[in-house]
């Protein structure tokens, strides 16, 4: 299984991944969290390995908008307290945690080793897969990172018992967006008319890895194929960024990427790529598991001058990745300003 090759560990197989921390006999072990995960997660992980019993703590605040170089410089100043280039940083947390964890960690004296413990069902299936670490510069998502592979990633479905339902919803959009652009069968399967608690098992998560890694695999600098996992996301990072901006309680991230997907669906309508049936099948689908956002129309120009910051714009031009149909799509797609215009209008108007 690809799982392997990305050396992606659950929970029967944790015994395999001791040995191999044990054999790479690190110099020491630091742990990174959130306040969040502090209280809830690292005292499971202990008691799971108990090697990082005297390990460091590192505890950052939780949320996106501290996922900063402000607490990257924090993490950095507390690694020269005991870590080398022989240490080991564990970032046990959500998506946050993975991406600022695995950005200090790559950068730290040039590179050191680092395990992702993802406590929540987006890092589960896609912040902590892949490769990619970044931290939000400028009031911008992402803007600043590495691809750096974790050492390890161990997955304890145990962990997303302390969640609440809309933070498994947030991980479920993300299994959504890969089935939709790479995997039909996956899809059928996540789409199924049943409870939603049910579609977050084991099996059903490495369906989703594996669908994200190997498109992966073949892309892992993101130079081709990998842009289709971009598919959500341009839109989506606008309206994340608009939210963190102007809401006191901002959108999750996967809502974030729902929104996205409805409206870069609309975008490869309008393009006449995928075809009304398709359309619509999608949108009803996304839309029956996510909430509507509520958000003045006038947030159009500021949601528009978000898209144009995102890194993956080429010359000016704002970049898409959408669905041709279930399960494939295109990348490098370059629509006008007036018709993502009219995609954020009709998602408005559902």
């Amino acid at each position: 299984m690809i799982l392997d090759v990305a050396r992606i560990f659950f929970h029967d197989e944790i015994e395999s991944l001791k040995r191999e921390i044990e054999d790479a006999n690190f110099s020491s072990y630091t742990i990174l969290t959130d306040d969040n995960c502090e209280k809830y997660c690292q005292k499971e992980l202990i008691n799971l390995f108990s090697q990082f019993g005297d390990a460091q703590l590192i505890v950052v605040p939780a949320g996106d908008k501290n996922k900063n170089i402000s607490n990257l410089e924090f993490i950095w100043n507390q690694l020269l307290n005991n870590a080398d280039r022989h240490s080991l940083l564990i970032n046990l947390g959500g998506g946050m945690i993975s991406d600022l964890g695995g950005f200090a960690a790559s950068t730290f004296k040039r590179g050191i080793s680092f395990i992702n413990v993802p406590t929540s069902l987006l890092a589960m299936v896609d912040a902590s897969i892949g490769g990619k670490t970044a931290i939000n510069f400028a009031n911008f998502k992402n803007q600043i990172g590495s691809f750096t592979d974790a050492f390890a990633t161990f997955i304890d479905l145990n962990f997303l018992k302390t969640l609440p339902e809309k933070e498994l919803l947030s991980g479920f959009s993300e299994m959504l967006k890969v089935a939709i652009i790479s995997n039909i069968d996956l899809f059928n399967l996540l789409s199924a008319n049943e409870e939603f608690s049910k579609k977050i098992t084991q099996d059903i998560i490495k369906q989703a890895i594996n669908a994200k890694l190997s498109i992966v695999k073949s892309d892992p600098k993101e130079l081709g194929k990998r842009k289709l996992l971009n598919f959500g996301h341009t839109i989506g990072h606008a309206f994340e960024t608009y939210s963190m901006q102007n809401d006191a309680s901002p959108i999750s991230h996967g809502q974030a990427v729902a929104i996205g997907m409805i409206c870069e669906t609309q975008i490869a309508l309008q393009l006449s790529i995928i075809s009304p049936q398709e359309h619509y099948i999608l949108v009803d689908v996304i839309k029956n598991f996510f909430p509507k956002y509520s958000f003045t129309i006038n947030a159009l120009i500021s949601l528009i001058s978000n898209m144009k910051t995102d890194k993956k714009n080429v010359a000016g031009k704002i970049n898409f990745s959408l669905p041709q149909s279930v399960g494939c799509g295109l990348i490098d797609i370059y629509p006008s300003e007036n018709i993502i215009q009219k995609s954020i209008e009709f998602y408005h108007s559902l």
